[in-house]
């Protein structure tokens, strides 16, 4: 068989070697539930969910045995009928999602051992596998409300854990400007917010530090919710210059 890579960490995509291919929408849709649960079998009532919600067509069985007909002209015999539903049986090192969680456990594991230059070259690479918003082009409100939400938590945690590298890195300046733009783009997420306190207390700059622990609070404040006890110790150890923080540059950064 010729080698085939897919992708769903952005618009759902196969890669042949005659080219890039994009299955019609409802097929898409179910390969894009295939590759979620790759090599285990999708149940069709599964299927049927993920394809029409609460409102499947009375043929909805035979809709799905024609897309998977539609699938398998692009796949192949990789795409195989069960006796209650279909696998898709491939590689994993095939499927960029795949790619993207080995590449981050070996990037923890090295973060893990305070390798944090091969830590950071790790979650950068997993990282760059993105390509957009997950499942951008699936016509499913289950997997958009359910599974895309799902793999863009990944993707925020290796993103955090990434800064986390860099600053033990000491590049606490370079990561300033991506912290403002993603604490304002997820402003529940205490860690990107620990992050930027930190960055900035660093770069000289503990008046910005203490201003962003009120940003914090306030957009915290809209959702019903206030900073955590790790959040509001850091605060506290901002304005007592606690040696915790680490040392800060030693020569004072716009």
């Amino acid at each position: 068989m010729a080698p085939v890579q897919f992708g769903i960490l952005g618009p759902v995509e196969v890669w042949l070697s005659g080219g890039l291919v994009v299955p019609s929408p409802k097929p898409r849709t179910l390969l894009a539930a295939l590759l979620l649960g790759v090599n285990q079998v999708q149940r069709i009532d599964w299927l049927t969910e993920v394809l029409w919600g609460d409102r499947p067509p009375r043929t909805a069985t035979e809709q799905i045995g024609v897309f998977a007909a539609q699938l398998r002209r692009i796949v192949g015999r990789r795409l195989v009928e069960a006796n209650d539903g279909y696998l898709l049986d491939i590689d994993r090192a095939q499927l960029d999602l795949a790619l993207f969680e080995e590449a981050v456990k070996r990037a923890r594991v090295d973060l893990a051992a305070r390798d944090y230059a091969a830590a950071a070259a790790g979650f950068r690479a997993a990282l760059a596998l993105w390509r957009g918003h997950a499942l951008a082009n699936v016509e499913s409100q289950l997997l958009r409300e359910v599974e895309a939400p799902r793999l863009e938590e990944q993707r925020l945690s290796a993103i955090e854990d990434r800064i986390e590298a860099d600053l033990r890195l000491g590049q606490h300046a370079a990561v300033v400007s991506e912290l403002r733009t993603l604490t304002v783009t997820h402003p529940l997420r205490e860690r990107l917010w620990r992050h930027l306190i930190i960055a900035l207390y660093r770069c000289r700059q503990r008046d910005a530090a203490l201003e962003a622990y009120q940003r914090a609070e306030q957009a915290m404040k809209v959702f019903g919710v206030t900073p955590g006890p790790q959040l509001r110790q850091l605060a506290l150890a901002v304005r007592t210059d606690h040696p915790s923080l680490g040392p800060p540059d030693p020569f004072p950064r716009s």
